[in-house]
């Protein structure tokens, strides 16, 4: 019994052996190098065009809308011209928002308070409504007779004014109406983002954000 046992030690060390140098491949379809690390390197095709990847970096970001402004007439030019030489035309568009000024219908400067007393006491006469102006202080004393947001409307009133022979009232500006424009990118994927950060001076300090208003 002992030698039986000694024997099968013997064919299964022979068996081993003959395994480990490849002689059984033929036989068995495992090769003692088929989990080493070099043998996978070299049954790789072109392993040196492999980079790793980072999760989720072959997903790119959904483009996102951007806008800059509002600006004046005076900052627009160079603004536009700077978003024309790197956007295709249709890459952007241009709002418009134009803001009316403020006009008054105006009588004065009064050298003297009394003399302003009289013309209050005139108004009041021909049933003429009134407000003293208090500011802005070169207008001081003076009297409105209404505020108006278009320019023709304060026409029609100083018309009607003198239709009723009052001469002396005249029309000035508080304040001029002003347009102003905003340049948007509905749709800024990531290299144009990084294009419009870009710009510089151009904007004059109002650099493209997201849009406010989708």
């Amino acid at each position: 019994m002992l030698r039986g046992l000694v024997l099968l030690l013997v064919a299964a060390n022979l068996l081993f052996f003959g395994w480990t140098q490849g002689w059984l491949r033929s036989v068995i379809d495992l090769s003692p190098e088929a989990d080493r690390e070099p043998q996978r390197i070299a049954q790789q095709v072109q392993p040196d065009l492999i980079r790793p990847v980072a999760p989720g970096s072959l997903v790119a970001p959904p483009p996102i809308c951007l806008e800059a402004g509002p600006f004046t007439p005076a900052e627009f030019s160079s603004a536009d011209n700077a978003v024309r030489a790197l956007l295709p035309q249709g890459g952007w568009a241009v709002t418009r928002l134009e803001k009316p000024g403020v006009w008054l219908v105006y009588m004065g400067r009064y050298a003297k308070p009394e003399a302003m007393q009289r013309r209050i006491e005139d108004l009041k006469k021909r049933n003429i409504g009134y407000t003293e102006v208090e500011e802005p202080a070169t207008l001081v004393p003076g009297l409105s007779l209404g505020r108006f947001n278009g320019i023709e409307e304060a026409r029609e009133a100083v018309r009607r004014l003198e239709s009723q022979r009052l001469r002396s009232a005249r029309i000035v500006t508080l304040t001029p109406p002003t347009v102003w424009h905003t340049i948007r990118v509905p749709a800024a994927d990531v290299s144009v983002q990084e294009s419009l950060k870009g710009i510089g001076a151009p904007l004059h300090g109002k650099r493209f954000q997201p849009c406010r208003n989708g």
